[in-house]
């Protein structure tokens, strides 16, 4: 089962709800990256019961997942995607650090 949990920036009050990592649920593996057609932190979709899928490999392999799902950003379905470095976690916003809040809890998904 994965996680979420919620980040905010210190410098502008960006928050968003990740996994902050490569995560996995009984069926889905995310890993979050800024979407730099929307602006935003997302958990995107980059495999299928338990594996991560390599993008070249997408038709080659049967999936659960639709394979439009995967490598695209689930909130504008954009394409122009960058890792969400889990060590420096990089503000989209403003470019400022996103910290754990920790007063927030953890959300479990699927």
């Amino acid at each position: 089962m994965g996680s979420f949990y919620t980040y905010k920036c210190d410098s502008c009050d960006y928050t968003v709800e990740s996994s902050g990592k490569l995560d996995r649920g009984f069926v889905s593996v995310v890993k979050p990256y800024i979407c730099t057609d929307c602006n935003e932190v997302c958990d995107v979709l980059v495999g299928d019961m338990g594996d991560v899928i390599p993008e070249d490999l997408l038709n080659d392999i049967p999936l659960v997942n639709p394979k439009e799902d995967f490598y695209s950003c689930p909130e504008c379905n954009g394409k122009n995607l960058t890792v969400w470095n889990p060590h420096h976690r990089k503000c989209p916003k403003c470019n400022g650090r996103m910290k754990l809040d920790k007063s927030a809890g953890i959300m479990m998904w699927d």
